[in-house]
């Protein structure tokens, strides 16, 4: 859900914070979802929702108790890893809104990217290790 966000990066740079990529792997595995064909009328509600409040709302479910639904989260594990961090140099406010600035995020953005999917390479067999089906590439959203 990054990809077109840049605020935490312009915070960055305005600050001279460090940013530290972090990746939570097993968390999809958490929750049992419906999986909506394209077409059906689910589908179509889902997509009308979406399109009024620019958000998804998936229909979910955990763990059950006494044989019905909760949204208590399945018994998964669930692996955190944090990279490295990513010095940032501080730019001033003003600058951030010129093209040097732009460029600046746009630069950043890219390493960032970069290092979420070299965390992931290296840390997938966390994840894969008790997920049998993952052999996909990570997903920047």
């Amino acid at each position: 859900m990054i990809k077109r966000r840049r605020g935490f990066l312009k915070v960055a740079l305005n600050q001279g914070a460090a940013l530290v990529p972090v990746l939570a792997l097993g968390e999809t595995d958490t929750y049992n979802v419906v999986r909506m064909l394209p077409g059906s009328l689910l589908w179509k509600l889902q997509r009308s929702l979406e399109d009024m409040l620019g958000i998804t709302i998936p229909i979910f479910w955990g763990r059950k108790m006494l044989g019905i639904p909760t949204i208590m989260p399945l018994r998964k594990p669930i692996h955190c890893v944090m990279g490295r961090p990513i010095v940032v140099e501080k730019m001033e406010q003003g600058g951030l809104n010129s093209a040097k600035g732009k460029e600046a995020v746009d630069r950043l953005y890219q390493e960032y990217i970069a290092e979420l999917n070299k965390l992931y390479d290296e840390n997938r067999c966390l994840w894969e290790a008790t997920n049998t089906k993952c052999t996909k590439e990570i997903k920047i959203l």
